[in-house]
């Protein structure tokens, strides 16, 4: 767990320092939170804990500077992570990250060519 938190920061100072590079990781990281069955509606209680997580770490020196600060950074980055998980979580998308064929012919099936959208 204190690994899976020290990587969210990293990446989340990534973003701050070269969003390119942040924007790059993102669609890996998506791949795996969808692997792991992540939903989006998950962030906002995670960013909760990281901010928690970081005014613990900061002890002292966390103020109402610092909160704002990785509060803003904080939102940029859970937005970029929900709209790809909000846009990577339907039913070709999940049967497609997943490897699973069967998944995948059932949701092709669900939308016949014609009836698409």
């Amino acid at each position: 767990q204190a690994y899976m938190w020290m990587q969210a920061l990293e990446m989340i100072v990534v973003f701050s320092e070269v969003p390119e590079k942040f924007l790059e990781e993102l669609r890996h990281l998506t791949i795996r939170h969808i692997k792991y069955g992540v939903k989006a509606e998950y962030i906002k209680p995670f960013g909760k804990a990281v901010m928690t997580g970081l005014e613990d770490l900061f002890g002292e020196a966390w103020n109402p500077v610092t909160e704002v600060a990785w509060k803003v950074l904080w939102q940029r980055v859970s937005t970029c992570v929900t709209r790809s998980l909000n846009v990577g979580t339907n039913l070709i998308t999940v049967s497609l990250v997943n490897g699973d064929l069967d998944k995948l012919q059932d949701a092709i099936t669900c939308a016949p060519r014609n009836e698409r959208v």
